[in-house]
């Protein structure tokens, strides 16, 4: 131990050498580089070259480090020299000086525990990274001093001993950004890049590890307070014990004297039983009186010859007893060792001071708020600057474009990163990925420019993976206005549509996931049906029907590659179907299946499952009844009202379906005014009351308010009615307008109101309207509204305002604002057309704005709401997902089929499959429509029952109709007829081609040419599988096929 302390002190001096040597070497460089001119700073470099020169950092003489105040004061004096050769801008000196700096943090000479004696505020390392940040200049700084820039930050940032926080550790990644951003070196670039990435990793790790310190404080409490109550509980025990030996109780003592008593009666009893056996004996000792002194004799002598073993086995017993206590005692001590060492580790004591206790507690609650803080400010930043909009001229290589790529990808980083305790942050999740994180992604997933647009959605597949248990309405929101949004939008690019689908197959992938979302979405009324709306854009694409133009001869192969990613998507839900009802398919065949164990045949579809209905699937049928209620209304209003009603989703009073009417989405706004205009319902006419009343206009302009108004739906086309809903708006304005007590409102009568909400709507229908050629002025507007406000005037002012915001936008419903819409590039639908990829994404980017904005205010509101994401754990989940998408799946699969003309193996196979998924979910949870349908469009594809031309994709589905048989059989049932039908044409069709030329008839011979494709070595293969898989279903052993096979 002697030798090697010997060594680590030799070690640290070498090392303390070295340093001195190196600053040494160092200063003598800059000072050879300084110009004459540059005075103070020859002088500085002098007086600590000398400084160095003799002191160094440790006494050599005495081999003793310096006292805390010295080092400060040499350290403050070396940097003080380094930052004037910073500020001399010759690259030669910068350079040496920013290596002399990356030395000393690295070496650990400087730490956060030394002061800035210049500013005591502040620590030394905080100006040393302002140092470093002076140190970089655009028109003077070469590449050589960039690297070494970076170089110095990397090492300010990570080291453990420096501790960098709040705005130094920003100027630190600040300035390596802007390296990124300005420099023209390649390696700079890339170094940069990688450095930040470095930097972001090492303060995010920070945090996790201060959250594990702290959370390890906290388990070593709470160990400390248990043992400390059992203590003190034992303790409080043996204080009762003793004071009750002190003071004896009265009923103790009555007790304790009847103990006695017994005692004494007992003994009493004992001694007359003595006397008793005594006078027996003594008649007995006078019978054999002469043996006995014979025995007395030789026991005498046995006596004599014992006592010394005798005594040799009590001394053993004595020691054997002392052993035991003395065990005894030292375990007792090694326990209470274990007890106090317990406790002083959860106090943070070493020798019963309290006070350390809190101060090493307090310093890791304060180590993990800065370490928070910090992750925060950084996160922060980077939002901001990823959501600044790019100018319309922006190239690949600007810096705008680079400064937003960069700052996403960094985010990326950070979110695919993401530990454990910053996923669970409450705070970092309002405050930083709900508040700043979506806004950008909101903002940059309808970008016209396709890289930002791609590091997006890699964000958001992140914030999935990692996140999704906490941003169950942010998800949900982003999903629909934007995925499922370029998916369905004309306007759309090819390239956005195969980015959003590359993303969508990765989620279909993860089988959890895509089940959790269809469960907190689909079966959510509050939420919008994702997965339904994914499955039923991706079977549109897949069939070919995306919104492209065909007439483009460049975008063919990319309009394959959509559709087979589309198909390919579908199949992989298929995929995660069957993954997920695995389970169910394994129990099934191991005596739940098809067939019971006496061969006989099963009970129906459903008979067999009497399971608890779970409140997803009651949520999703409730969900589904809505739908239905809503599809309802929007084809005849009062049918849907009333079947709503019905069901239990709108009340029964007037109040009731007005608040539905104003706040439930999927309703034709055209149906609403159809159905408030019934004024000759009364009921209906109560509902359009309410509906006017229900709503707020207070403090509102009378053009924003009649917006407001009207943006729920569209007026009637009968003026009678149009009068009464305009009637009853101008009563509802001017009660909570004037006699509500707002001295704003310009109106003196309720009927002002009216009439000039007439002007308005006319207004607004001249200045938008295409067909109108002359506009109305603005002094024919005044002119138009003299002496309207009950004989007086409107302020001229006051009309000028109404008519701009007038011809600045238009009085829309609110779907018509929703509605991509080309009009915003100004061109037709036919002149659309013609547009080209550039063109389409600007169009896009505009008509997305508005819904842009209203999800931001949309996710802003629900900041501090809270939400619960549920985890599907129940496989009966996969039931109501097939029954919801099965319909679009079989529509594509069959369209694919059929419309492939060449031999697309990969289309062909995939479609395939999806077919065997299908039928492999639909069987094991007997869905018999499902499942004939799908089994009876296979078989179609076989080409078996028909005399067209068979082809290679009919062979492939014959031998995947005879496959789906031999893996499912038992779970097929009524199914087992088009299957058997099959089989028994591809046997006689194997006969007629195996027989010869003389023994076919007519008849015969045309099947067999008809199918003379399917004679082949395929067709052979498939005949043989089929014979043994039909031997197997007439001995008894094909599930349901016994039943079927007459039939076949």
């Amino acid at each position: 131990e002697g030798h090697r302390a010997g060594l680590s002190a030799m070690t640290k001096a070498e090392s303390k050498d070295t340093m001195d040597m190196f600053l040494t070497r160092s200063l003598q460089r800059m000072l050879k580089e300084c110009s004459k001119k540059q005075v103070r700073l020859r002088e500085s470099c002098a007086s600590t070259l000398d400084l160095v020169s003799k002191v160094g950092v440790a006494h050599r003489k005495f081999k003793a480090e310096h006292s805390s105040e010295e080092v400060h004061k040499i350290m403050n004096r070396v940097i003080n020299t380094l930052k004037l050769a910073c500020e001399s801008k010759q690259n030669r000196i910068v350079s040496t000086a920013l290596d002399c700096l990356q030395k000393l943090m690295a070496y650990g000479y400087v730490n956060g525990s030394i002061p800035d004696l210049a500013n005591t505020e502040r620590k030394l390392v905080d100006k040393i990274v302002e140092i470093i940040s002076n140190a970089f200049d655009l028109k003077t700084s070469d590449d050589n001093v960039q690297l070494r820039i970076i170089g110095a930050f990397l090492t300010a940032v990570t080291s453990s001993q420096c501790e960098v926080h709040d705005l130094s550790l920003m100027s630190a990644v600040r300035g390596v950004f802007n390296i990124y951003l300005v420099s023209r070196s390649r390696v700079n670039q890339t170094t940069a890049k990688a450095t930040l990435s470095q930097m972001l990793n090492a303060v995010f790790l920070r945090l996790e590890q201060a959250a594990v310190r702290e959370q390890h404080m906290q388990e070593v409490q709470e160990e400390a307070e248990e043992v400390q109550s059992r203590i003190d509980a034992d303790t409080e025990q043996e204080m009762d014990v003793a004071e009750a030996g002190d003071l004896e109780d009265p009923a103790s003592g009555e007790a304790e004297s009847a103990e006695k008593e017994g005692v004494a009666d007992g003994e009493a009893k004992a001694e007359t039983a003595e006397e008793e056996e005594g006078e027996e004996e003594e008649k007995e000792s006078e019978e054999s009186a002469p043996e006995a002194e014979e025995g007395e004799k030789d026991s005498e002598a046995e006596a004599e010859a014992d006592a010394p073993a005798a005594e040799e086995k009590a001394e053993e017993q004595e020691s054997e007893e002392q052993t035991e206590s003395k065990s005894e005692e030292e375990e007792a001590a090694a326990v209470a060792e274990n007890v106090a060492a317990v406790v002083a580790e959860a106090n943070g004591l070493a020798g019963g001071d309290a006070a350390a206790a809190a101060a090493a507690a307090a310093t890791t609650t304060t180590s993990l708020n800065v370490a928070f803080y910090d992750c925060f400010i950084i996160f922060r930043a980077l939002c901001k600057l990823s959501t600044k909009e790019l100018p319309a001229s922006a190239s690949a290589d600007s810096v705008d474009m680079r400064r937003k790529l960069l700052s996403l990808e960094l985010l990326q980083t950070i979110v695919e990163n993401a530990g454990p305790s910053l996923c669970a942050n409450e705070t970092f999740l309002k405050q930083a990925i709900k508040k700043y994180l979506f806004m950008s992604l909101l903002t940059n997933g309808v970008s016209p420019y396709m890289r930002v647009f791609r590091v997006s959605l890699a964000i958001f597949h992140a914030l999935v993976v990692k996140f999704k248990a906490h941003l169950k309405n942010e998800i949900g929101l982003f999903f629909s206005k934007i995925l499922l949004r370029v998916l369905e939008s004309t306007n759309s690019t090819l390239q956005q549509k195969h980015a959003v689908l590359v993303l969508l197959l990765k989620i279909c992938r993860e089988a959890q996931t895509l089940v959790d979302i269809f469960l907190n979405y689909d079966c959510s009324i509050d939420s919008v049906d994702i997965v339904e709306a994914m499955v039923n854009d991706l079977a549109s694409i897949a069939k070919g029907h995306h919104g492209a133009h065909e007439h483009h001869e460049p975008a063919t192969q990319q309009e394959y590659a959509i559709k087979h990613l589309a198909l390919e998507c579908l199949v992989t839900i298929m995929r995660s179907l069957v993954h997920w009802s695995r389970e169910l398919a394994g129990g099934e065949e191991e005596g739940e299946g098809g067939l019971p164990s006496d061969g006989t045949p099963g009970p129906p579809e459903g008979a067999r499952r009497h399971k608890k209905q779970d409140t997803f699937i009651e949520a999703k049928q409730r969900k589904q009844q809505l739908e239905y209620g809503k599809r309802l209304f929007n084809y005849k209003p009062k049918k849907g009202v009333a079947y709503l009603m019905e069901h239990g989703h709108i009340g029964d009073s007037t109040q009731a379906v007005a608040q539905f009417l104003l706040h439930t989405e999927g309703l034709d706004k055209t149906m609403i005014g159809e159905y408030l205009g019934l004024i000759g319902n009364t009921f209906c006419k109560a509902v359009l009351y309410d509906y006017v009343d229900t709503q707020n206009f207070s403090g509102m302009e009378i053009d924003l308010a009649l917006r407001e108004f009207l943006g729920g739906f569209r007026l009637p086309g009968e003026s009678q009615k149009i009068d009464v809903i305009m009637e009853k708006f101008a009563e509802r304005y001017f009660f909570d307008n004037k006699q509500a007590g707002s001295e704003a409102c310009l109106f003196l009568n309720a009927d002002a109101v009216y009439v000039f909400s007439f002007h308005m709507i006319m207004l607004a229908t001249d200045l938008h309207s295409k067909h109108i050629t002359k506009k109305v002025t603005r002094p024919e507007w005044i002119k138009n509204n003299t002496g309207l406000n009950d004989g007086q005037d409107f302020p001229e002012r006051f009309l000028l305002e109404v008519y701009e915001r007038i011809a600045a936008s238009e009085i829309k419903t609110r779907d018509m604002e929703e509605t991509p819409a080309s009009a915003a590039g100004g061109q037709g639908q036919g002149e659309a057309e013609f547009l080209n990829a550039r063109q389409r994404q600007q169009l896009f980017y505009k008509e997305s704005r508005s819904m842009v904005q209203k999800s931001k205010e949309t996710i802003l509101d629900q900041i501090q709401q809270k939400t619960t994401f549920f985890k599907s754990t129940n496989i009966e989940h996969v039931k109501p997902m097939f029954e919801m998408c099965w319909c679009p799946m079989l529509a594509a699969f069959s369209v694919i089929l059929e419309t492939t003309e060449r031999d697309d193996k990969d289309l062909i196979s995939l479609c395939l499959e999806g077919f065997k998924a299908a039928i492999h979910v639909s069987s094991i949870f007997y869905l018999e429509t499902e499942r004939n349908a799908f089994v009876g469009s296979l078989s179609k594809f076989t080409l078996l029952s028909n005399t067209r031309e068979m082809k290679q994709k009919n062979i492939e589905a014959i031998k995947c109709l005879i496959e789906i048989a031999n893996e499912d059989g038992n779970f097929l049932q009524d199914s087992w007829t088009q299957i058997l039908q099959c089989i028994s044409q591809l046997a006689k069709i194997h006969l007629l081609g195996s027989a010869g030329p003389r023994h076919i008839s007519h008849s015969e011979a045309n099947v067999s040419a008809a199918a003379g494709g399917g004679r082949g070595a395929h067709a052979s293969g498939a005949t043989a599988g089929a014979r043994r898989h039909s031997q197997g279903v007439a001995n008894g052993s094909g599930g349901g096929g016994g039943g079927g096979g007459g039939g076949g």
